[in-house]
C-alpha cells in the first residue's frame, strides 16, 4: 500500500482533507491505531483537526478505498491495515 501524495491542485492549494488523510495515515502505519481498532468518533476527530465533518468525511473515505479503514453500522470506523 502506497501513501496518496497530492501535491497541489491546478492553482497551487493542498486541498484540506490531504493534510487530515495524510496524519491518519501515518498515525494507523506508524501503531498508533493498531489492526481491529476503533477510531475515535467524527466529532472528537473534527475537534482534533479542527476541520468540517465533511472534510474529514473526504479523508475517511479516501482510507476506506486505500483499506487502512473500514466503516461499520453499529461499531464505528474499524482500522484494517495490517489484516
Amino acid at each position: 500500500m502506497t501513501n496518496r501524495r497530492i501535491t497541489s491542485d491546478s492553482k497551487g492549494r493542498i486541498p484540506t482533507h490531504v493534510p487530515i488523510y495524510n496524519m491518519l495515515y501515518s498515525d494507523i502505519v506508524n501503531g498508533l491505531y493498531k489492526d481491529g481498532d476503533v477510531l475515535p468518533g467524527e466529532m472528537a476527530l473534527t475537534e482534533k483537526y479542527g476541520v468540517s465533518r465533511n472534510t474529514l468525511r473526504l479523508a475517511l473515505a479516501i482510507l476506506n478505498e486505500d483499506g487502512l479503514i473500514q466503516k461499520r453500522q453499529g461499531k464505528g470506523t474499524l482500522v484494517t491495515y495490517g489484516s
